[in-house]
C-alpha cells in the first residue's frame, strides 16, 4: 500500500511530434503501457487527435504590421455566400427582441448552418439527407426557398427579420434547432 502510494506518478519521458517532453503518468497506466509492448518512446497516442488542427496560420508578420495583415485576411475570404449575415457593426442585428430559441433558428438560418438531414446524414446520425418533400438533399438553403414543406423566405428576409422570416422560424425552429 505505500510502496504504490510512492510512486503513484512516474515520470516518462515521451516523443511527440519531434519534440521531448516529461509527462507523469498514474502508476497503472504505465504498467498498463509497460505490459502492452509500449516504450519509454514513441507514446504519440497522447497526442492531440489529428482532426485538431489550429486554425491558425504560420506566417511571420512583423508586430506593427499584424492588424493590417488580419484585416488584409478578412477583406480576402470569402463571405459572399450569403447576405443574410449583415456586416458587423456596433449595434444589434435586427431580432433581437425574439425568444431564444426563435433567435437561434433565425441566426443559424443566416449562417446557413443548422440541423437539417444533410447535415445530420454527414454526421453519421441519419441514413440519408432526404427532404420529406422529395428532394435528395435537405440543406438549409433548399428549406429557406424551395422545399414544399414549409413557408420561405429570402436572405434580406432573414437580414431584416420581416414577417416572412418570422413565419418560417415558427414553421421549422422545432426541425432544425
Amino acid at each position: 500500500m505505500a510502496h504504490e502510494q510512492a510512486f503513484h506518478h512516474i515520470p516518462v519521458l515521451l516523443v511527440l511530434t519531434g519534440a521531448f517532453k516529461v509527462q507523469y503518468l498514474p502508476y497503472k497506466r504505465y504498467c498498463t503501457l509497460i505490459v502492452r509492448g509500449r516504450g519509454f518512446l514513441d507514446l504519440n497516442f497522447l497526442a492531440r487527435l489529428k482532426s485538431r488542427k489550429s486554425f491558425r496560420t504560420v506566417e511571420s508578420v512583423q508586430p506593427d504590421q499584424a492588424a493590417s495583415h488580419r484585416l488584409e485576411l478578412w477583406n480576402t475570404w470569402d463571405n459572399t455566400t450569403n447576405e443574410a449575415i449583415q456586416p458587423p457593426k456596433e449595434q444589434l442585428p435586427s431580432g433581437i427582441e425574439l425568444q431564444r430559441k426563435d433567435w437561434v433558428t433565425l441566426n443559424r438560418a443566416r449562417a446557413k448552418v443548422g440541423k437539417t438531414a444533410s447535415t445530420l446524414h454527414k454526421w453519421k446520425l441519419r441514413p440519408n439527407s432526404g427532404c420529406p418533400c422529395g428532394n435528395q438533399n435537405q440543406t438549409m438553403d433548399h428549406i429557406l426557398s424551395e422545399c414544399t414543406e414549409g413557408p420561405h423566405c429570402t436572405d434580406q428576409d432573414l437580414r431584416d427579420c420581416t414577417d416572412a422570416a418570422q413565419a418560417w422560424i415558427t414553421h421549422w425552429r422545432d426541425k432544425i434547432w
